[in-house]
């Protein structure tokens, strides 16, 4: 017997380093996961950024990111023009087929690959709502400047309609004259079960 209990108290003792070294190496983990990785800013973010500006096949963001743009326009005037926000795990291109119908009805639509997706800087890298956002108000005014007094709508697909709900009545929301949301992505944290809401949790922090 005293054998037997010296035993069990060296798998005790076993078991109980063990732990403690895992726990000793998990632990700068742990702290390094204790906010989600995000997406950098732009060059000229440190600079108090610059006025945002349209090229033919890109967009300067206020930072001085550049994201890449396309365009289906009508021959003539346009009589209103579509800011089409994309989905995630896609880019501008999904608007292609679309784009080209409303542009044969004298639509123009402009889509841009968001931070993030398809050829946009950062890719697989979540840049936060708020940058988002801000990126959609700036195209905005720089569409309403290239066509005065043309109604500028709107159009979000999946994310890109969850984008827009989430900025459309906050304070520096883009200016426009109307909304068009394509199965927007409305399901939130709150709705989910606690296993996806932890998968989420962690799958930010360890893969983002």
């Amino acid at each position: 017997m005293p054998g037997r209990r010296a035993e069990l108290r060296c798998q005790t003792g076993l078991r109980g380093g063990l732990a403690a070294a895992l726990l000793t190496l998990l632990l700068p983990l742990l702290a390094a996961c204790a906010t989600p990785t995000v997406a950098p800013p732009g060059p000229l973010a440190a600079e108090g950024g610059t006025e945002p500006s349209l090229a033919a096949k890109s967009f300067a963001a206020r930072d001085g990111l550049r994201l890449p743009l396309r365009t289906w326009l009508p021959e003539e005037t346009p009589r209103a023009v579509f800011l089409a926000l994309h989905g995630f795990n896609d880019y501008s291109k999904a608007f292609e087929a679309p784009g080209e119908a409303f542009a044969e009805h004298g639509i123009a639509v402009y889509a841009f690959d968001q931070r993030g997706f398809g050829e946009a800087p950062n890719r697989g890298l979540w840049p936060g709502v708020e940058t988002m956002g801000r990126d959609v108000a700036d195209l905005a005014g720089l569409l309403r400047k290239r066509h005065p007094g043309v109604p500028l709508y709107l159009l979000g697909e999946s994310m890109g309609g969850a984008l827009i709900m989430a900025i459309a009545g906050g304070p520096e929301a883009p200016s426009f004259d109307g909304l068009i949301l394509s199965s927007p992505a409305v399901w939130a944290r709150e709705t989910m079960p606690f296993y996806q809401t932890w998968v989420l949790w962690a799958a930010v922090r360890l893969f983002p």
